[in-house]
């Protein structure tokens, strides 16, 4: 008979290798749970930072001739935060909108305990991508009251605005002026009675929407309550404007001139207010005689950040700006909107991808 001495041998033994068993065990349930969880809060902050690198392309993204730009604002955007870029790509077609940008982003974490199963497994991989599309604008909210013509931003009808260059805008109540009479990066633009018209003689609802904006959305194609001219002679609406725009109490260059907007520059607009969004109109229609009312037809919105005003002439640039999408008919595109320099700019979702 095996005394008790003699079988303390075998037990620690069958001890020892249960616990190996168990330790191996640990480590794996360790490794699930310790580098399974530290790969995914490095995928999740890797999605997070390529979210916000691809939507530093910017406003950019919707013009076919800064696709250098917006890829140059992505690198720039990773190098600051330290997220490693594996790609970017984007679909640059002449004039063809959606227009999209892909980034592509992979990092290696290290793991602490598969490392011990496995020498092989001393790091783990994550990825992460993001997408995102600029749309043309079919509706836009504050509208400024000016008019400009469809043919200035219209290169086959001798357009002749560069962005992001010194521009002057010049009043007028005479709708017969060549729009482009003015040279390159000037154009004549025709006062908007935007809603409600004032009285005879009155400019409040003017000023007003010089100010702060027409407070209904307007869209592209529609007549609505775009009618153009205004009650007044060019020198009641020139003195009305500069109410509006620079020597009015809540005029747009004094509202400008609050301390939150002085950092806020043409090509880095931020949310200041001289950054104004005005409606670009086609031909204008008449409804009857020579004193009949006339209409604009919408055919998109332009984005202008005004520096200055000077006599009838409101002076700054025309930049491109992208609104938040607004789930309004993103999938209908209008090629000819996008020349405006103002679109929708939004994440796709990377699960339809």
């Amino acid at each position: 008979m095996a005394t008790l001495a003699t079988r303390r041998g075998p037990i620690r033994a069958a001890i020892l290798i249960q616990v190996a068993m168990l330790m191996v065990v640990m480590l794996g349930f360790a490794a699930l749970t310790t580098d399974y969880g530290l790969l995914l809060i490095r995928q999740r902050a890797l999605q997070n930072g390529v979210d916000s690198a691809a939507l530093a392309a910017g406003p950019e993204l919707g013009d076919p001739n800064t696709g250098a730009v917006s890829m140059q604002h992505v690198y720039d955007y990773a190098a600051a935060n330290r997220i490693p870029v594996s790609s970017v790509v984007i679909n640059n077609g002449p004039r063809d909108l959606p227009r999209t940008l892909k980034v592509t982003s992979t990092d290696t974490v290290a793991t602490v305990f598969a490392r011990v199963l496995n020498p092989r497994n001393r790091s783990g991989q994550v990825s992460a991508s993001a997408w995102v599309a600029a749309y043309p604008v079919t509706k836009a909210w504050r509208l400024r009251p000016w008019g400009v013509n469809y043919a200035f931003f219209n290169p086959e009808n001798t357009g002749a605005v560069h962005f992001n260059e010194p521009a002057t805008l010049a009043l007028t109540q005479n709708t017969d002026e060549v729009p482009n009479g003015l040279g390159d990066n000037q154009t004549f633009i025709n006062p908007l009675d935007l809603g409600a018209a004032d009285a005879t003689g009155s400019y409040t609802n003017y000023i007003r929407n010089c100010s702060q904006g027409y407070d209904q959305p307007m869209a592209v194609g529609g007549r609505g309550n775009v009618v153009i001219g205004h009650p007044g002679s060019l020198e009641d609406i020139t003195f009305a404007t500069a109410q509006g725009v620079k020597s009015g109490a809540q005029s747009i260059l004094t509202q400008a001139g609050a301390s939150a907007y002085q950092r806020d520059t043409w090509d880095n607009p931020g949310d200041s207010p001289r950054l104004v969004i005005l409606p670009v109109i086609n031909r204008l229609v008449a409804s009857g005689g020579a004193n009949s009312v006339k209409f604009a037809r919408i055919e998109g919105f332009a984005a202008f950040y005004i520096e200055d005003m000077s006599g009838n002439e409101i002076r700054g640039r025309f930049v491109h700006y992208s609104l938040k999408y607004n789930n309004q008919d993103p999938n209908v595109v209008d090629p000819d909107s996008y020349n405006y320099g103002l679109y929708t700019f939004h994440l796709i979702d990377p699960n339809t991808k």
